[in-house]
């Protein structure tokens, strides 16, 4: 029976946590009722122990995860989007393709 529970636990772990990062995308907030119902813990302080461990790893998916009185809210964070310099690469490119022509 030990060996059985050690696989439902992990496999609700693995259902917690990938419906935490469905949740996060699809909505901006959810109440303290519904977060518990959704991601399967009993009451509110089991509910703000998933949260901090959720804190951390919505941070990697540009989400910050606040807990308030009654409800989870969903922030997305603000990342510095990179930048690719598209006429640099092309010209790059063409040029090389030029070289490569040259050769062959």
């Amino acid at each position: 029976m030990k060996v059985y529970n050690y696989f439902i636990d992990k496999m609700t772990d693995t259902v917690r946590h990938e419906t935490a990062r469905s949740v996060e995308k699809a909505y901006r907030q959810l109440s303290v009722g519904e977060a518990c119902k959704m991601f399967m813990v009993a009451n509110a302080a089991e509910l703000e122990s998933f949260v901090n461990q959720q804190k951390q790893k919505g941070l990697e998916n540009d989400v910050a995860w606040v807990l308030s009185k009654d409800f989870v809210h969903f922030e997305p964070t603000e990342k510095e989007k990179l930048t690719i310099p598209a006429d640099t690469v092309i010209n790059q490119s063409l040029g090389f393709a030029q070289e490569l022509e040259k050769i062959v």
